[in-house]
């Protein structure tokens, strides 16, 4: 028995940071990556696929894409099994294929041969068989007790011969044993922004008698990718280039970049953010986001004449304050003269 699980999938989903057409050229290209994930069900002759919720990203999904999607389902004719995730909690499942199965409380699990894939809405009768390979497919935090989607798998699971937990809602790639049990979140498909930076992909699962096996396959095309990168004592527009280009060497051109400049720059630097997202303008996306600091000369500005900063630094170091309180005032003083982004 070969699987495919994935979850997460997010169908009409759109990350707003970005630009207008690069938000279009990523939802069209999903669409064909996912187009292409049905061809390679076929090609490898999987037996199944198993979706872990959260399909599409919301109930206001357009009536072309969910019948794109629902043709391709038909077409490999193959199982997809399915539970509802938090935000297509609301969708309306009407008039899809025979081989798209959701398990709920009308259909709580789904036999195929000795593979039984059973949900939340099991009961203690319906997984039970030692015969069986027991497979748990359901959608939440297995880890956060205090979230609204928290899923208690000790209940779950105790009792009910569970070999396996597929699960989705966490969008990073997660696999462990919980007990007894081995539990794997596949990740989301694809990202929506760089909080779900790296690789995203699905798990393929092999299934031999009583034998599991199972590895992460990335897929995407495009990663969100965010580097951070130290500019201190770089003050030259070609230094700070090259120490980006460092930083980033393992991203791919068609990833979405992040670079965070941090570290300390002086009044002389030639610090041109504009020049540095210029350079690298390759990549399918690519933002600074700078988060240096100004490195100030106090002993410099002490000996300026006739100077609002010499003034203010005179009168913090005249003050009751304790010494580190007088250089964090000190410090952010001259930044808010200086025009620059406080230490805060």
């Amino acid at each position: 028995m070969k699987i495919l699980h994935t979850a997460d999938i997010h169908i009409g989903a759109k990350n707003s940071r970005l630009p207008a057409l690069k938000q279009q050229i990523l939802k069209e290209e999903n669409i064909l990556q996912l187009n292409s994930l049905f061809t390679k069900l076929h090609d490898e002759h999987y037996d199944m696929m198993i979706i872990a919720g959260d399909l599409f990203h919301s109930k206001n999904i357009s009536q072309r894409l969910a019948s794109s999607f629902f043709r391709k389902v038909e077409e490999i004719k193959i199982p997809v099994i399915y539970v509802l995730g938090n935000h297509d909690e609301k969708f309306i499942f009407n008039n899809v294929p025979e081989n798209f199965i959701i398990l709920n409380e009308d259909r709580p699990f789904y036999q195929f041969d000795n593979i039984k894939i059973l949900s939340i809405y099991q009961n203690e009768s319906e997984s039970s068989s030692a015969d069986n390979v027991n497979i748990l497919v359901a959608h939440g935090d297995i880890y956060n007790s205090s979230s609204r989607d928290y899923l208690d798998l000790s209940r779950l699971t105790t009792n009910n011969n569970i070999d396996l937990v597929l699960l989705g809602h966490i969008h990073s790639y997660r696999k462990e044993d919980i007990g007894k049990t081995t539990t794997i979140y596949p990740g989301s498909l694809f990202s929506n922004g760089f909080d779900e930076c790296g690789d995203k992909g699905y798990v393929e699962i092999e299934i031999l008698n009583k034998s599991i096996n199972s590895k992460f396959v990335p897929f995407a095309k495009h990663r969100y990718m965010s580097k951070e990168c130290d500019i201190t004592d770089k003050d030259d527009i070609n230094a700070i280039v090259l120490a980006v280009q460092n930083c980033i060497q393992d991203c791919s051109k068609n990833d979405l970049v992040r670079v965070v400049l941090t570290g300390y720059f002086t009044e002389d630097s030639e610090k041109y953010i504009s020049q540095i997202n210029s350079s690298f303008n390759n990549y399918f996306y690519f933002e600074v986001k700078d988060n240096s600091k100004l490195k100030i000369d106090f002993d410099k500005i002490r000996n300026e004449k006739l100077s609002f900063k010499a003034e203010f630094l005179s009168l913090v170091e005249d003050s009751n304050e304790n010494e580190d309180d007088k250089n964090k005032i000190s410090l952010l003083g001259i930044e808010a003269l200086k025009g620059e982004n406080l230490s805060i």
